[in-house]
């Protein structure tokens, strides 16, 4: 029996238009879903009790805040690949992913071309620190290769938007 099977079916109509809402960003303010409720019509309990059913339904994954890392101060950016064997990347990517610096930790297939297994977004707020960001992954990661892709221009972030009905 899944987790959701004892919860009524979903009306995709009004999901969609609850979503369109619950996607904008909260504010910085004492009752952040208040705007939420107001724009919904509805309570913030009604929004706490949507976002659990969501959460459960794996409707949503989380909820999360996004870090503008420019306007933090990390100026210095960079994808890394390791090339990681297969029975370590699952050990390697659960420790970089715990790192405050890493903010995105994939595994990847590899190729006989391209042998990277492990990918991790490193943030730093010089070059100095991101070389001691480098040396720390490389303790976990052991010796393997590690390859750096700078980023030298950001042409868009956005993130996926659901159009309200």
């Amino acid at each position: 029996m899944s987790d959701d099977e004892d919860l009524p079916p979903v009306d995709r109509e009004l999901l969609r238009k609850q979503l369109s809402v619950l996607q904008d960003p909260l504010e910085l303010v004492s009752e952040p879903y208040a705007a939420y409720a107001e724009k919904l019509e509805t309570s913030q309990e009604e929004i706490f009790g949507l976002l659990c059913e969501y959460l459960q339904r794996k409707i949503i994954r989380r909820i999360a805040g996004v870090l503008k890392h420019n306007r933090a101060g990390f100026t210095v950016n960079a994808m890394v690949a390791m090339k990681i064997p297969n029975d370590e990347c699952d050990r390697a990517g659960e420790e970089l992913a715990a790192f405050p610096f890493i903010t995105h930790c994939y595994r990847r297939t590899a190729y006989p071309d391209w042998q990277y297994t492990l990918y991790a977004m490193v943030h730093a707020k010089s070059k100095e620190e991101f070389g001691e960001h480098l040396a720390e992954i490389r303790q976990v990661t052991g010796s393997h290769e590690i390859s750096v892709f700078s980023s030298l221009k950001e042409y868009k972030k956005t993130a996926f938007r659901i159009d309200s009905p």
